[in-house]
């Protein structure tokens, strides 16, 4: 009985640490919380191929308008919803400072795929393709779709999984100054 009772003992103990570390594991590697606000400060930059082949660099936006980055891959279909919603926002726009830029995440993506969805999905503004996924990477992504707000100085301003039901509230928010700076 006794050896029964120590064999139970070790497995609830190896049960505990293993929740510890998934919890801690979580708590280190997500998207939000203390490791974006830490992130807030950064002036961030990148350069990336469009679908078209044309090199793109963040920094080129910096003094000119705000950038909404919105990672998404072709198979994803809560990607491919928001699309539709970015589709609307972009159609309001008009000469706003605001650019959406769509970050292909690489995962098994061809170009060929992309340019299918993008004509089936009538997407007006332009795919940066991080074959590498290092953008992703860089921005802390764990994902998709997940969208990332810069601010015209460079610095991110607000990261968030799902878009309002109306996006159109992101240009209110960047309007009226309200996005949620995460260095606050």
């Amino acid at each position: 009985m006794a050896r029964k009772t120590k064999m139970i003992y070790r497995h609830n103990r190896l049960l505990l640490l293993s929740i510890f570390l998934l919890l801690a594991n979580i708590l280190v590697y997500s998207g939000g919380g203390e490791d974006a606000r830490l992130h807030a400060k950064e002036t961030f930059d990148f350069s990336l191929e469009t679908l078209e082949g044309e090199k793109i660099q963040l920094k080129d936006y910096r003094g000119k308008k705000v950038v909404h980055l919105v990672f998404w891959s072709t198979w994803c279909p809560k990607c491919l919803l928001d699309m539709a919603k970015l589709k609307d926002l972009w159609n309001t726009i008009e000469n706003r400072p605001y650019e959406i830029l769509a970050v292909n995440v690489g995962l098994n993506e061809s170009k060929k795929r992309i340019h299918k969805i993008r004509s089936e999905y009538q997407i007006p503004f332009r795919i940066v393709l991080d074959s590498k996924s290092k953008v992703t990477k860089d921005f802390g992504v764990m994902s998709i779709p997940f969208n990332i707000i810069i601010d015209k100085e460079g610095t991110m301003a607000d990261r968030f999984s799902d878009l309002p039901k109306d996006p159109k509230d992101l240009l209110n928010k960047v309007s009226l100054g309200q996005l949620n700076h995460l260095d606050h």
